[in-house]
């Protein structure tokens, strides 16, 4: 069975964006039945009905349940597959993760400088507030 990150890699290979609440909803069964699962919801009725819950109004997410269900039965039929897919998923969460940590850039001298005046003047504000009162 392919993982998560498998489903949401094909995702946004194919759709531009993961559909993480179909996924969830198609293998919630896992958790009692572990690997008979996919006698619920994997069929493509129920696997519609959910993603139309999920995202309504997306017909991608109906899409993107049907690709679940069909990347399930070849990951099954051909382990080969399966391991190249999860390789090819954890190399794009890993450059993903990577493109998401942005360095601490400090801040420009005139940005710095605007913020301390700006709290000397309030400073200001509040005791001139208090000496008026």
């Amino acid at each position: 069975m392919p993982s998560h990150t498998v489903h949401a890699y094909l995702d946004r290979l194919y759709f531009g964006k993961a559909y993480w609440k179909v996924h969830r909803r198609l293998d919630s069964a896992w958790f009692v039945c572990r690997r008979g699962h996919r006698r619920y919801w994997h069929d493509w009725a129920s696997a519609q009905a959910i993603a139309r819950d999920a995202y309504p109004g997306d017909e991608n997410a109906v899409w993107a349940a049907w690709l679940h269900i069909e990347t399930d039965e070849y990951c099954t039929a051909s382990p080969l597959f399966r391991k190249e897919l999860e390789m090819l998923a954890k190399a794009d969460a890993k450059k993903r993760r990577s493109r998401r940590k942005k360095k601490d850039e400090p801040l420009p001298p005139e940005i710095k400088n605007f913020i301390e005046t700006c709290k000397k003047l309030a400073k200001i504000q509040r005791l001139r507030e208090l000496i008026l009162s």
